[in-house]
């Protein structure tokens, strides 16, 4: 599946985290929760052709394959309804912190 992103929005594949452990102690079992968190990296997949100001056109500035950081609860995470069920995360270009070199 491709996406197509409109105006300045920005498709990323985020970077996945590795698998966290369980700890136990005693009785209490302790989940890691920073697995249930977005990840703050990834690599730009698609960018949209930008945004117009008044009657200007702004490109949008970042270039597929940019590897990026951004906040952890930016954009919207979107699944690909293929069998792949790839996650993406949807963001404008705008809450894109850095591109990382």
């Amino acid at each position: 599946m491709k996406l197509h992103p409109t105006w300045d929005y920005v498709v990323i594949k985020p970077d996945e985290k590795p698998e966290t452990e369980i700890r136990e102690s005693g009785i209490i079992t302790i989940k890691d929760k920073s697995k249930l968190e977005k990840p703050s990296t990834g690599i730009v997949v698609a960018v949209g052709p930008g945004k117009t100001e008044s009657g200007v056109h702004i490109p949008v500035a970042v270039k597929i394959g940019a590897y990026v950081a951004f906040h952890k609860y930016s954009g919207a995470n979107f699944q690909t309804p293929d069998p792949e069920n790839e996650v993406f995360i949807i963001l404008r270009e705008s809450e894109i912190l850095a591109v990382l070199e």
